[in-house]
C-alpha cells in the first residue's frame, strides 16, 4: 500500500488536509488527492489554511484534480470521505471497487462533513476527525509498509 489517493468533493478542503496528513505519518507513502467534483485549478479556503498551519500542515500550494481513471488505476487504495463518494467512484470508476475505503472505516464508518461554506468550526471538526481516523489508518498501512 505504497500508493494512496485521497478524495473528497472539491478537493479543496478535506482531501488536501488528509493528502497531507497521512503524508506526514508515512513518509515512506505516495500520497496524492483529487476531487469526484473537483475545483480544478482552485486552491483551498482561507480556513482550510489556516487549519492547516494549526495542525502544522501547510497545504497553500494545493491546487484541486477532478478525480480519473489513470488516477484509481495508479493507487493501492483511494480514501474517501463519504460514502457518497465510493458510491459514485463505483458507478462512475468501476476500477476502484475493492480498493476505495472510507476515511472513518476504522472509527463506526463515519463521514468527514464537507466542511466548505460552513464556517470556521465546521473546518475544525472536520480536521478533528482528519486526524483521528487518520491515526487509524496510519497504524494499518505503516504497519504494511
Amino acid at each position: 500500500m505504497r500508493n494512496i489517493l485521497v478524495v473528497c468533493t472539491g478537493n479543496i478542503c478535506r482531501s488536501p488536509l488528509a493528502e497531507a496528513w497521512l503524508a506526514r505519518a508515512l513518509p515512506e507513502a505516495r500520497v496524492t488527492s483529487a476531487g469526484v467534483g473537483a475545483l480544478v485549478g482552485h486552491g483551498p479556503p482561507e480556513e482550510a489554511i489556516s487549519v492547516g498551519d494549526a495542525n502544522d500542515l501547510d497545504i497553500r500550494a494545493h491546487r484541486a484534480r477532478q478525480i480519473d481513471h489513470a488516477m484509481v488505476a495508479a493507487n493501492d487504495v483511494v480514501l474517501v470521505m463519504e460514502k457518497g463518494q465510493q458510491r459514485w467512484l463505483a458507478e462512475q470508476i468501476p476500477v476502484s471497487v475493492g480498493r476505495t475505503y472510507l476515511w472513518g472505516h476504522w472509527n463506526g464508518e463515519r463521514d468527514v462533513p464537507d466542511p466548505y461554506r460552513q464556517g470556521q468550526a465546521a473546518f475544525e471538526q472536520a480536521m478533528l476527525l482528519i486526524d483521528d481516523c487518520g491515526r487509524q489508518w496510519a497504524d494499518r498501512i505503516g504497519r504494511m509498509l
